[in-house]
C-alpha cells in the first residue's frame, strides 16, 4: 500500500483557517483557504465574535481565500448586517482574485468598503 508523503511540517491543509488579531484601532480577521458551505459556520462564528467585541473597526482580510461561493458571500452579507446593527465599521481587505471576481459580479462597491491594507481601513474608518 502506498501513501502520499508530505515534507516535514507540511501536511494536508485544513479547508479554512481563521486568524483574528488585534491591531491598533481595530481587529483583523484573516480568512485562509476555502470559504464554502462546509467552512462557513467557522467563518461566521469568528466574524460574529469579532463584531460583537465592539472593536473600532473589523477588517476581513481575504487575500488568501482560494474559493468563495454563494455561502461565503452570505457570510459576508450577514457580517455586514450585524456590523451595521452594532455600529461597528466593517471592511473587506485585499480580496483574492477569485473573491474579487465574485464581488464584481454583485457590484460589491455598493455593499462593502474594500481596502488594499487594513492600515488604510483603520485610518479611514476609525473616526466613524
Amino acid at each position: 500500500m502506498s501513501t502520499a508523503g508530505f515534507p516535514a511540517g507540511l501536511g494536508p491543509q485544513p479547508p479554512l483557517t481563521v486568524e483574528c488579531s488585534r491591531v491598533p484601532g481595530g481587529l483583523v480577521c484573516s480568512l485562509i483557504g476555502d470559504l464554502d458551505l462546509d467552512t462557513c459556520p467557522q467563518a461566521r462564528m469568528a466574524l460574529w465574535r469579532a463584531i460583537e467585541s465592539w472593536p473600532e473597526v473589523v477588517c476581513v482580510d481575504m487575500r488568501e481565500v482560494t474559493f468563495c461561493g454563494s455561502a461565503g458571500l452570505n457570510v459576508l452579507l450577514g457580517a455586514r448586517a450585524l456590523a451595521e446593527q452594532e455600529g461597528v465599521p466593517l471592511a473587506v481587505i485585499a480580496p483574492s482574485p477569485q473573491v474579487e471576481r465574485l464581488l464584481e459580479v454583485i457590484d460589491a462597491q455598493r455593499l462593502f468598503l474594500i481596502y488594499p491594507h487594513y492600515e488604510l481601513a483603520v485610518d479611514d474608518l476609525g473616526s466613524f
